[in-house]
C-alpha cells in the first residue's frame, strides 16, 4: 500500500497543518481561557499490510492561554507608631493576571487501525520540547482589607516551565482519493507544566497542570491514494 507520488515502496512522504485548541488543565483555582494556536510540518508514513500504518511527525506548535488567579495569606507590615517601625501581621490579597505563549516541538507516533478504505482509528505517544515563550504577567498584591498598601510586580515565569513533556495522543483519520486527509485527534501531557515546588514555594497549594489540547489538521501526501 501506498500514498502518492512520493512513496517509495511502503513509504511516503507529506506535510500536515492545522490547529490545536486547549491549555494546561490542573486542579487549581484560578481562571483560564485557551488561546487559539497553529501546528504543522512534515510527516513520514510506513504501511504495514492492509490495514496497520505508522508514521512519525515533526511538528511547529503554537500554544497559548491567559489566566488569572487570586488568593489569600498572611503576612507581616511595619506600622510607624510614635517613630517607631512596629510589625503587624496581617492578610494580603494576590490577584495575578498573566499570559502563555509557547512556541513547542511535537513529535507524535502515531499507530492507525483502518476501519473500512477511508477511515482510521489513530493512537500513540507524544513528545513535546518547547524551544521559546514566555509566561508573562503582572501579580497585584493588596495589603489588608480595602487596600492600605498596594505592590503591583511584573514578572515572567518562562525558567520555571519544564522544557521537555511526553504524553499521549488518541483519534481518528478519513482519509480521500486525492491524497489528502482530516483528523481530529486529542492529546494529554504526563508532566507538569511547571517544575515540582513552583506552587509551594508561592505560598500556594502544589498541584499539576497538564497539557491537554485537541488538534484539527489536514495532511496532504502529494497525490492519490492507493492500494
Amino acid at each position: 500500500m501506498a500514498y502518492g507520488s512520493f512513496a517509495f515502496g511502503q513509504y511516503s512522504f507529506g506535510v500536515a497543518a492545522g490547529v490545536n485548541y486547549g491549555g494546561p488543565i490542573g486542579n487549581i483555582e484560578g481562571e483560564g481561557k485557551p488561546i487559539p494556536g497553529f501546528i504543522g510540518g512534515p510527516t513520514i508514513k510506513r504501511w504495514f499490510g492492509e490495514k496497520w500504518r505508522l508514521s512519525a511527525s515533526i511538528l511547529y506548535s503554537f500554544r497559548g492561554a491567559e489566566y488569572s488567579q487570586t488568593s489569600t495569606n498572611d503576612s507581616t507590615v511595619y506600622v510607624t507608631i510614635n517613630q517607631q517601625q512596629v510589625p503587624v501581621t496581617t492578610n494580603y490579597t494576590s490577584n495575578i493576571k498573566g499570559t502563555l505563549k509557547l512556541h513547542y516541538i511535537d513529535v507524535p507516533i502515531v499507530v492507525s487501525r483502518l476501519i473500512g478504505k477511508h477511515s482510521s482509528i489513530d493512537f500513540g505517544p507524544q513528545l513535546s520540547y518547547i524551544v521559546a515563550g514566555s509566561d508573562k504577567g503582572n501579580n497585584d498584591i493588596v495589603f489588608v482589607e480595602n487596600g492600605v498598601f498596594n505592590q503591583k510586580v511584573a514578572y515572567n515565569n518562562f525558567k520555571e516551565l519544564n522544557r521537555m513533556d511526553y504524553g499521549l495522543t488518541l483519534g481518528g483519520t478519513y482519509y480521500t482519493n486525492i491524497g489528502l486527509s482530516v483528523s481530529v485527534r486529542a492529546s494529554r501531557g504526563i508532566r507538569s507544566l511547571y517544575r515540582k515546588g513552583f506552587f509551594s514555594s508561592r505560598g500556594l497549594p502544589e498541584t499539576g497542570l497538564y497539557n491537554t489540547f485537541v488538534h484539527l489538521t489536514a495532511a496532504y501526501n502529494f497525490g492519490s491514494y492507493a492500494h
